[in-house]
């Protein structure tokens, strides 16, 4: 059997409930990281403007799903972008916690009660293994409340379903 959260409101149709624009500061991210791995090339500005193209944040009905791309020098010595996608279903134990961070405009995803990143010494602080880190999201206040509503919503919807099959 599978698992409830892989059914839609309507058969057969998924819907993106939100679709998050990033922020400027990811082509910043892109300098940096070039700048100490050269051979990612992220540095170029072509590289980065097609990486950046790429990269989203979606907040489906019964999921989210990113992808952060990145690249790296093909033996012919010109840039390979590869695509980084991940999806996380709203009943796994990580999507319990929806946090934000103003380091880089971060929306945490957690399995804990406790905070996740802090602005220690200016640096990001894990406090548990059990997180995920979206950055340089446009505006991570509303991502946060979207991905919260959007999963507290699907879980009530599946509690119900799963109680009229009792």
């Amino acid at each position: 059997m599978t698992r409830s959260i892989y059914s839609t409101y309507e058969k057969g149709k998924l819907s993106i409930r939100y679709n998050e624009t990033l922020s400027p500061r990811l082509s910043s991210l892109h300098i940096c990281i070039g700048v100490l791995c050269p051979w990612t090339c992220m540095c170029v500005p072509s590289v980065s403007e097609v990486i950046r193209e790429s990269t989203y944040v979606y907040v489906w009905e019964n999921r989210i799903e990113y992808n952060y791309p990145y690249s790296c020098l093909s033996c012919c010595c010109s840039p390979v972008i590869y695509d980084n996608i991940h999806v996380i279903y709203y009943d796994r134990s990580v999507m319990q916690q929806v946090t934000t961070s103003t380091i880089c405009s971060s929306v945490i995803l957690s399995s804990t009660s406790s905070s996740v990143c802090s602005t220690k010494h200016n640096k990001v602080e894990s406090e548990c293994c059990g997180f995920v880190c979206l950055p340089c999201i446009f505006d991570p206040e509303q991502v946060a409340s979207m991905i919260t509503t959007v999963r507290d919503r699907r879980l009530h919807y599946i509690q119900i379903d799963t109680d009229m099959i009792r």
